[in-house]
């Protein structure tokens, strides 16, 4: 092999390493200004909210902080005690029919329709 081919591909070699590392660079770059970007427009939301924040704390008064809380516990006690147990029974029900249903094996038109009346009237 000439000497001159010899170097002429082992600096296409080269060149194509540098390029490859050139992409990798650019990429890369590329990256760090979309986590730039991204990170500019959370800090942008997170300072309005924060502004937002000290604003309503200035304008609210201990009596006004005790009623939000008030209401907060009011809400999830309704939640704790009545809402949430319905919806279980009612779940229950669901899985209980499903379940029933599920352990028949030749169910007839006349059955269905009585399970599709009950499912219905929950």
């Amino acid at each position: 092999m000439h000497p001159e081919k010899e170097g002429l591909l082992e600096s296409a070699k080269l060149l194509r390493i540098e390029k490859e590392k050139t992409k990798g660079l650019i990429k890369f770059e590329e990256k760090q200004q979309e986590i730039a970007a991204t990170n500019e427009q959370k800090l942008q939301r997170l300072t309005s909210q924060l502004r937002e924040s000290k604003h309503n704390f200035s304008r609210t008064t201990p009596e006004e902080l005790l009623r939000r809380l008030e209401e907060e516990v009011s809400v999830n006690s309704y939640l704790v005690r009545e809402k949430l147990p319905k919806e279980q029974k009612i779940r229950e029900d669901e899985i209980e029919m499903l379940e029933m249903v599920g352990n028949q094996h030749n169910l007839s038109r006349a059955h269905l329709d009585d399970l599709n009346f009950k499912v219905c009237t929950i």
